[in-house]
């Protein structure tokens, strides 16, 4: 029987591998696993020394702290401080604007002999603004009570019932051409402002002394912007904010005029009204007035909310709260063109 041919056997058999190499092999492949491991920490580390990097540029903010940590081409967003968005086109002047194309001056504006933007004046009244003007200066009268000098309060019960019973109050008192919305940056109420925002409010107040001066009386009306919480804290610390914006418009009114019999005279033309948060301004009110007049810390943020209350139907959700915000951070103004019936608005003192 034939047997298959076998495999001639190995002459020699593997060396067996020294303990020395053994350990040599383990430490270099120890090496190399730390070396990857020390790689990748590098890698989250660096991405989070970036990411570091960027939130500084960008630091936290909140609604208060907006002026503090935004710088005065941001806004607060979410958190972060966001570049305002550019204006795209030319906004229509304001009144007393200069006739110099940086914004239009026509429709019911046009140039005067100083070339200066203005409207013609209004002369008289609407039937529904006389009558919402007699119940508010009934309501004034009986409700509010003085304050020192220049300032009344107003129960809230009795505030809400009067918007209660004048759902249309806005909207009948925008129906007047020569509106003003005063803003403010977060809480800050008049007396708060570093003194070159003081100076800017001053500086825009002048354009309306003449508009101002012109008027039968002059109502004004302070709100403050609603906190995610509205708890009665909240809602008495808005009130009080909204008091100090009522006192520093008036203020910058009264200012306007050049002697002290003239500040006087002006501030008897005064009504006030302060409202807190129980009725909101909206921005659609605002829209349908091309007259109405916008004054804020700096001429920059005046263009860009103006440019946001034109825009407001197409804004994202994040913009659209942050302009309802800002324009109920705010004091309404209204110079009444026509007499008001019944008692003047304040006694004399």
């Amino acid at each position: 029987m034939n047997l298959p041919p076998q495999a001639p056997a190995r002459a020699h058999a593997d060396p067996p591998i020294p303990d020395d190499a053994r350990r040599t092999v383990r430490f270099q492949m120890l090496l190399s696993l730390l070396a990857t491991v020390l790689f990748g920490l590098a890698i989250v580390l660096g991405f989070e020394l970036a990411d570091a990097g960027s939130q500084r540029d960008q630091p936290a903010c909140t609604v208060d702290s907006e002026a503090r940590d935004c710088g005065p081409e941001e806004t607060c967003v979410r958190g972060r401080c966001k570049p305002l968005p550019p204006i795209l086109s030319v906004l229509p002047c304001q009144e007393g604007d200069p006739c110099d194309g940086r914004c239009t001056c026509d429709g019911a504006f046009s140039c005067d002999d100083r070339r200066r933007c203005t409207a013609a004046a209004e002369d008289s009244c609407a039937p529904e603004v006389s009558a919402l003007l007699a119940d508010l200066q009934r309501f004034e009268k009986s409700q509010c009570k003085k304050v020192g000098e220049d300032a009344s309060q107003c129960p809230p019960r009795a505030l809400d019932q009067f918007f209660i019973d004048h759902r249309q109050f806005d909207a009948v008192l925008l129906g007047l051409r020569h509106t003003t919305t005063v803003h403010f940056d977060s809480r800050r109420s008049g007396g708060d402002l570093p003194a070159r925002q003081q100076q800017e409010y001053q500086q825009q107040f002048a354009a309306l002394a003449g508009r101002l001066r012109a008027a039968d009386a002059v109502l004004i009306i302070a709100r403050a912007s609603q906190d995610a919480r509205d708890d009665q804290r909240s809602q008495s610390v808005n009130y009080l904010v909204a008091q100090n914006r009522l006192d520093a418009v008036a203020g910058w009114i009264v200012a306007q005029e050049p002697t002290p019999g003239a500040q006087d005279l002006m501030a008897r033309k005064l009504i006030r009204l302060a409202i807190g948060t129980s009725h909101p301004l909206r921005a659609e009110l605002l829209a349908r007035n091309p007259e109405h007049h916008v004054i804020t810390w700096s001429r920059r943020q005046s263009d860009h909310l103006r440019d946001s209350i034109a825009r407001h139907r197409d804004l994202d959700p994040d913009t659209a709260a942050g302009l309802h915000r800002l324009l109920n951070q705010s004091v309404l103004l209204v110079p009444i063109p026509c007499a008001l019936p019944g008692p003047e608005p304040r006694d004399a003192r």
